[in-house]
């Protein structure tokens, strides 16, 4: 069924007359119908007289208080989706927007094709048509659901964008857990091939000798229990996208069949002597570095190149350890959901040794932490003591001194004082923060280490404070995860 069908209603809520009218343009010919308002006021008058399925809000309108309404919001219009729009948004406001209820969170400039992904994936929910667990959930909307605001993952999504609509193959390179299937369907989603299943093939779950009769089908009687032909996932993939995951794992034997379709569109199935032909686009993965794969003779090269036309590679938590206070509570928020208790929140101690955490899992680890969490816990707030004792144990080997007051921004140790001269103490702390940052060419990671805090605290200091860093290098390399 249709997510968009002509008439849904949208309502945009923003003081900036040229942006709703921008706004307006754009959704008006997706076929929404849109409404607009740029007051609180005219916005709950306007919720008064029509119901809507997505209301798009800015975080700053009625002096940057936008947040406030949020309760009522969700109390009066439970079914509605709310996607929140900024110009100068921070992690913080992120999760708390998030906790409160938010489906997704949109920075300004405004993007277009990101701002309809959103509001194609919100009008689904709205309407039901979503999966219940978080994984599910975030195969099924794309790009919107790849949570984060780190520079790797803003760069991860650009990509996705300008890669969705066309026809090249493309190769995700990744630690397992870091969420490679989840980048494939949010390519597939944003591509026009984005309305029809994508069929997977795990190549390393498959026995070696099932993968060609699963990925190309097979005749009758092809091989003994073939009782009936069936059609292969390639097939199925017929003007949709076929997802070849953990693509290192393929036979050797069957790379060649694999670059003849990746070439030509064409195979034969088991036992078959007729050339099928489909139009499908191709998307692989592997969790390994595919140079060293080919250096071991278990990748070919000549597949590897034709495979690997475009190249993205998924960063590791420990790479974008920003990302993870909006990560823990979303999916907090998540598995919570339809219990009838209070938003739960995490305490700050727990969240910086999350923060602090080496996550070998990636995404998927902090995910199963979380799902333990919900399920042993029904407290209304998380400690450090829920926690894992290997996660805790972990951090505190790591950080000895800092057992008590981990995340205590004033108790440097490393780090030289600043001026004697008597100041503001947040003064002090944002002249510390950025000299330390100076001092690592913006590294946050070691000027959070010599400071003795987590790298989550500095980087909401480095938002309140408005610090200077450097960028955090490109997320993305031909030659994969080193």
């Amino acid at each position: 069924m249709s997510i968009r069908k002509p008439g849904a209603r949208l309502l945009v809520v923003d003081d900036d007359e040229a942006l709703r009218g921008t706004i307006d343009y754009a959704l008006s010919r997706q076929g929404y119908s849109v409404a607009s308002a740029d007051t609180p006021d005219r916005m709950f008058q306007e919720l008064e007289r029509n119901p809507y399925l997505v209301l798009l809000l800015d975080v700053f309108l009625d002096d940057g208080d936008s947040l406030r309404h949020l309760s009522r919001l969700r109390s009066e219009y439970p079914d509605m989706q709310i996607i929140m729009m900024t110009g100068s948004g921070t992690i913080d406001m992120a999760v708390e927007a998030i906790r409160l209820g938010v489906y997704d969170f949109i920075t300004k400039p405004i993007d277009i094709q990101r701002l309809n992904t959103s509001v194609r994936a919100a009008i689904r929910l709205s309407r039901h048509e979503t999966v219940s667990t978080p994984e599910a959930a975030a195969s099924e909307t794309g790009v919107q659901q790849i949570l984060g605001f780190s520079d790797g993952i803003r760069s991860l999504k650009e990509v996705i964008e300008k890669v969705a609509n066309s026809s090249c193959t493309v190769l995700i390179v990744g630690e397992t857990g870091t969420g490679k299937e989840l980048v494939a369907q949010a390519i597939h989603h944003q591509s026009s091939r984005g309305d029809r299943v994508m069929p997977v093939v795990n190549c390393g779950a498959l026995p070696a000798e099932l993968v060609e009769s699963e990925l190309f089908g097979h005749e009758r009687g092809a091989f003994t229990g073939a009782t009936q032909a069936r059609a292969g996932y390639a097939e199925q993939a017929q003007g949709s996208t076929l997802f070849l995951d953990e693509i290192g794992e393929m036979p050797i034997g069957l790379q060649p069949k694999l670059l003849r379709f990746l070439q030509n569109k064409t195979f034969h199935r088991v036992g078959g002597t007729r050339e099928t032909t489909v139009d499908a686009r191709v998307v692989c993965a592997t969790n390994r570095d595919p140079t060293e794969l080919v250096s071991r003779d278990r990748l070919r090269e000549d597949l590897y190149y034709r495979m690997s036309q475009i190249t993205i590679r998924v960063p590791s938590l420990r790479e974008r350890k920003q990302d993870i206070p909006l990560l823990a509570n979303t999916f907090l928020q998540r598995l919570r959901k339809g219990q009838e208790v209070e938003p739960p929140e995490f305490e700050a101690e727990a969240m910086d040794l999350l923060s602090e955490y080496h996550w070998p899992g990636n995404v998927r680890h902090l995910l199963n932490v979380i799902t333990e969490l919900v399920v042993l816990h029904d407290s209304a707030r998380v400690s450090v003591d829920m926690l894992p004792t290997d996660i805790v144990q972990s951090v505190r080997d790591r950080h000895p001194g800092d057992r008590r007051q981990p995340c205590d921004p004033l108790a440097p140790r490393s780090v030289p004082r600043p001026a004697p001269a008597i100041q503001p103490l947040r003064e002090a702390e944002r002249q510390l923060m950025q000299r330390a940052l100076t001092e690592f060419n913006g590294n946050v990671i070691r000027a959070a280490r010599e400071l003795q805090v987590s790298p989550a605290t500095l980087y909401r200091k480095i938002q309140r404070y408005g610090l200077k860093q450097s960028a955090v290098s490109n997320s993305f390399s031909r030659s994969g995860d080193r």
